[in-house]
C-alpha cells in the first residue's frame, strides 16, 4: 500500500487498451474483462484502489507497469476531489487524439492527464537525478547520436521506457538546442 491506496490487478479490457484505473469511491460498477468466459462483467471495488491491467505483470511490461502506477498515483494525489463522486476513471494505452495540440485549447480532462503523467515522470525521474545523468553524458546533447545515448542512459538508469525518458528530457528543456537546429542540406 502506497499513499494509503490499495492495488488490484484485473484485465481491464479485452484488448489491453486500458492500462490502469483509479477508483475514487466504493462502487459495484467497475467493468473488467474475464478471459475465462471471454466476456465483460461488472465487479465491486473499494474506494482508493488503483487497478492495474493484469497484462502489465508480464515480464516485458515493467517500464509500462511502473509508469502506469505512477500515473494512477498522480490521479489520486491531484484529482480525488474532482472525482469524489465517480467510481473509476480508466486510463487508455493511447490517449485518443483530441486535435488540441495548443494547451490553450485543452479541456479539464487533458490537463488532468497531463498532471498524472507529469507526476509519474517526476517521481520516476527526479530532476536533480536527471541533471546528474546529463552531466555524466557530457551535458546537453548537441547532435542526434548524443541525444540517443542520453535517452538510453536515462532509460537504463531509471528503469523507464526510452519514450518516457525522451519526454522527461524534453519537459526539462534538454532537447531545446536540437529542436532549434535547422537540418543541413
Amino acid at each position: 500500500m502506497f499513499l494509503g491506496l490499495n492495488v488490484d490487478y484485473k484485465y481491464l479490457s479485452h484488448n489491453g487498451v486500458y492500462l490502469g484505473m483509479m477508483v475514487f469511491k466504493d462502487t459495484n460498477k467497475i467493468s473488467i474483462f474475464d478471459p475465462e468466459t471471454n466476456r465483460a462483467e461488472y465487479i465491486e471495488e473499494c474506494a482508493n484502489t488503483i487497478m492495474i491491467d493484469s497484462r502489465l505483470l508480464e515480464a516485458n511490461q515493467e517500464h509500462r507497469y511502473r509508469y502506469t502506477m505512477g500515473h494512477e498515483c498522480g490521479h489520486a494525489v491531484f484529482h480525488s476531489a474532482v472525482y469524489a463522486n465517480s467510481g473509476g476513471i480508466p486510463c487508455r494505452l493511447e490517449k485518443r487524439s483530441t486535435g488540441r495540440t495548443n494547451t490553450h485549447e485543452w479541456l479539464d480532462d487533458d490537463w488532468m492527464e497531463w498532471h498524472a503523467n507529469s507526476f509519474s515522470a517526476a517521481t520516476l525521474m527526479p530532476k536533480s537525478s536527471v541533471e546528474i545523468c546529463v552531466e555524466r553524458q557530457g551535458g546537453i546533447p548537441t547532435n542526434v547520436l548524443k541525444l540517443f545515448n542520453l535517452i538510453y542512459c536515462i532509460s537504463e538508469t531509471f528503469n523507464v521506457s526510452e519514450e518516457a525518458a525522451k519526454h522527461r528530457l524534453k519537459t526539462l528543456g534538454y532537447l531545446e538546442y536540437l529542436l532549434q537546429q535547422k537540418p543541413s542540406a
